[in-house]
Parts: C-alpha cells; structure tokens; sequence
C-alpha cells in the first residue's frame, strides 16, 4: 500500500512540479522504500534475529554460506529501492 502512496505522489509531482509535491514524493517514497526492506528482511526472509542460533540470521538456513544471507539482505535494499524512487 505504501509503494502506491508513493508511486501516486511522484505522479502528481510530475504533473504538478511543485516544491511540496517533491518533497511529499520524497518523504512517501523513502518511507515506502523502508517499511517494503524491514519487510523483506524480517517477515519474508525471518531474518535479523538477535537470538538465533545463527545470529542475525533465522534459526534453519537452506544455504550453508551465510554470507549469502547478508549479501541478500543488501541487493534486496538496493533493488526495492530503486523501484520506489524511479
């Protein structure tokens, strides 16, 4: 719901050019940028768990390199940014 906040105040800035309307497109997309990682991250993946086993990670891990896990946590940020912000 929020990446359609978002999506729908970048239209109306286009449409309307205005300093407020940037700044509500910047402020609904980084909100939306922010809430859909700590999403992904920590609902979807079950990642950032302090008291795992594997800390930071979830207790049960399909790929025995946890640097896979990190690295996807990154690429993840940076891809669901991109989205929202362009």
């Amino acid at each position: 719901m929020l990446t359609i906040i978002a999506v729908i105040v970048r239209t109306a800035y286009e449409l309307k050019k205005g300093r407020t309307w940037m700044i509500l497109a910047l402020v609904s997309s980084g909100v939306a940028t922010g809430m859909n990682t700590f999403w992904d991250i920590v609902i979807d993946w079950g990642l950032l768990r302090k008291h795992s086993k594997n800390p930071y990670l979830r207790d049960k891990l399909l790929v025995p390199h946890k640097s896979v896990y990190f690295a996807a946590m990154v690429s993840s940020n940076i891809l669901t940014s991109e989205y929202v912000m362009f």
